[in-house]
């Protein structure tokens, strides 16, 4: 069995930990891959999204964290789209959809 998670939330949207501490905890736990996901932005609740200012350092971490991990699990990045998000999800591994 492969074990993983594709919904993980960090600081940079409505999570407590930082992205590299979500896959430490994942690579202790044993994880094969994991997905570190943000909240798309949305122009009328910024309580729980990543704001645009932040995008592309999230893009950018998660890249840094793939690279330094990548002999020990397999991180993608992905965003969690609510159907009223304005976020284009271009650079993303993946989208989760979703209705908040």
């Amino acid at each position: 069995m492969i074990k993983s998670d594709f919904h993980m939330h960090t600081f940079f949207c409505d999570g407590h930990d930082s992205p590299e501490d979500m896959v430490k905890s994942a690579v202790e736990k044993g994880f094969d891959i994991v997905g570190i996901t943000c909240h798309a932005y949305t122009d009328f609740d910024l309580s729980y999204c990543i704001r645009r200012s932040r995008i592309k350092d999230f893009l950018r971490v998660v890249e840094r964290l793939k690279r330094e991990y990548s002999d020990r699990i397999k991180v993608c990045c992905g965003v969690e789209q609510d159907m009223y998000a304005t976020l284009e999800p271009k650079g993303f591994d993946y989208v989760i959809g979703s209705l908040h």
